[in-house]
């Protein structure tokens, strides 16, 4: 089903894409980092809370903006995203909960997101932007990475890492939320940009597929640092 999801959504952005090849429009390519982090009740981790660090994931997405006027524009996209929750150095345990080692888990979801925004533009050359719509986003992974730095069983065995990967299917194929940004755009030739922008993708939605309690939740928040190419066509 996530494949025929995310089938449907390159087939609309291309659409949109070739119904409008009449039109002002731009494509762009982009990419960078973005810090993906998970929020909500379904968090709380009690006395392991002060192990949790942030997750940045790399972001790589495709642009298209449909420019309605000299100053407003329909911008979509369709990107890879990243959200986890990090614990790092705490004590691992078996599924009979026996403490075998020392490491990192990271409970981490990979999206495709497409934010549909306004966007609106400043200056001449060099143009500067705000914009906000919302998101949709699809869950294509779900899992647990488990890093182990020090097995405690033989004593004194010398720390090697060990990295495991499991399948979850702890949380929802959709989400969706808020998407605002700004940007900037500097001129590299008469068609083509360069884009260096920072967005937020705040989701709404409780993704957790487990209802553990009435007030059991989690959301995710990813921020996204970009840079790349513009072509007007």
């Amino acid at each position: 089903m996530k494949k025929n999801i995310v089938v449907n959504v390159i087939f609309i952005f291309s659409f949109l894409v070739c119904a409008c090849q009449t039109k002002k429009i731009e494509l762009g390519i982009q990419g960078g980092i973005n810090l993906g982090s998970v929020y909500g009740s379904g968090t709380d981790f009690t006395y392991l809370n002060q192990n949790k660090k942030d997750f940045f994931g790399g972001i790589v997405g495709l642009q298209f903006k449909y420019r309605l006027s000299k100053n407003y524009a329909l911008k979509t996209s369709i990107q890879f995203e990243q959200n986890a929750i990090v614990l790092y150095d705490i004590t691992l345990v078996d599924h009979s909960f026996y403490p075998y080692g020392q490491g990192d888990e990271i409970y981490r979801q990979s999206y495709i997101n497409m934010p549909i925004v306004i966007e609106r533009s400043f200056g001449n050359k060099i143009k500067f932007n705000v914009n906000g719509g919302l998101f949709t986003g699809i869950l294509i992974k779900d899992i647990l990475i488990t890093k182990v730095k020090q097995r405690f069983i033989p004593v004194g065995q010398p720390p090697r890492l060990e990295v495991f990967k499991t399948k979850k299917d702890n949380h929802k194929s959709i989400n969706y939320g808020l998407s605002v940004g700004t940007g900037v755009l500097f001129p590299v030739s008469q068609k083509i940009k360069m884009l260096i922008s920072v967005q937020n993708n705040l989701g709404l939605l409780n993704i957790a597929n487990e209802v553990r309690s009435v007030d059991y939740a989690l959301y995710t928040n990813s921020t996204s640092f970009l840079t790349g190419l513009v072509f007007s066509l």
